[in-house]
């Protein structure tokens, strides 16, 4: 599966889309723990950590804010 994503440069909401579909797949407007991004840098260094905890099986999870690391998934 081929992951993109884009991250919106005022608002800094995330989406990730698969492929050839235009309709996302995860739409994050801010941490997931609900802390506004405070930059376009950290909404698109979690864009793509959350990415590679998709398609890594090994990648522990994007952070759920910020400061934090990502939890390990129990494999």
């Amino acid at each position: 599966m081929n992951l993109t994503y884009t991250v919106n440069s005022v608002s800094f909401a995330v989406n990730i889309y698969v492929s050839g579909n235009n309709t996302s797949v995860i739409y994050q407007p801010s941490w997931p723990n609900g802390t506004p991004w405070g930059s376009y840098a950290d909404a698109n260094g979690w864009a793509q950590l959350c990415i590679s905890s998709i398609t890594d099986q090994s990648a522990p999870y994007a952070p759920a804010g910020p400061g934090l690391v990502g939890e390990s998934k129990i494999i």
